[in-house]
């Protein structure tokens, strides 16, 4: 059996039996098909860049930074540029391609990062994405979703959505962190709970079966299921 399940879901705790969370993730699957579509043809083109930047495995950093609205909601999160890169360069590969997914509209903010030798892109860069501008936003995120290594907003929502798609996608997650040196570690914690403002394990793990989940939440998944410690 598989201990993760495939699919779209959303940011908050992963409460609820089994059935419940697999048949909320096919509710919540991410459609129409063209969005996978327009987000693949990026996905592409990212990966071909990598590469004639050097990175042979094709590989890139994606990080979300929700910025506009959260000046006034949740301050805290809010920072420069070079408080970021220094909370999250250990983690990031030297020249390293890097996709933003983020509602930042004064693109000189990045400028910081294409300082430190980083290429950096954004959706806009890939041409017109012939969709609703609705679906945009689908589309930005399952991009983030398959980065190397990914950073994303604490209490934003958009980030717990990504970071629940990076574990249906299979993603390690040890490589999913936060950009504020406060939860930059948090994905890595074991915990289960159902704050609204991350995203927990339990919302991708063992989500065919209430007895392995009950077995998984009270006790760290490593010590009762080997095969879920990761390097």
């Amino acid at each position: 059996m598989s201990e993760r399940g495939g699919g779209g879901g959303g940011g908050g705790g992963g409460g609820g039996g089994g059935g419940t969370r697999r048949r909320g993730q096919a509710l919540t699957h991410t459609r129409p098909a063209q969005m996978v579509c327009a987000a693949s043809a990026v996905v592409g083109e990212l990966q071909t860049q990598a590469k004639a930047l050097g990175f042979e495995d094709g590989s890139y950093a994606t990080f979300h930074l929700r910025r506009n609205d959260f000046h006034d909601q949740y301050k805290s999160v809010i920072q420069t540029a070079e408080q970021i890169y220094e909370t999250t360069k250990d983690k990031l590969r030297e020249n390293e391609l890097i996709f933003f997914a983020t509602d930042e509209r004064d693109k000189s903010y990045f400028d910081f990062f294409v300082q430190k030798g980083h290429t950096i892109r954004f959706l806009g860069d890939f041409g017109e994405v012939h969709l609703d501008t609705d679906f945009l936003g689908m589309v930005d995120s399952l991009v983030a979703a398959s980065g190397r290594v990914f950073f994303g907003t604490y209490f934003s929502t958009f980030s717990g959505y990504i970071t629940r798609l990076r574990g249906y996608l299979l993603k390690n997650d040890k490589t999913t962190y936060y950009t504020t040196k406060t939860h930059f570690n948090e994905n890595q914690q074991w915990t289960v709970g159902g704050f609204w403002g991350r995203e927990y394990p339990a919302g991708w793990y063992l989500i065919d079966s209430d007895e392995l989940q009950e077995k998984y939440i009270v006790k760290k998944p490593e010590e009762e299921f080997p095969q879920l410690a990761r390097d």
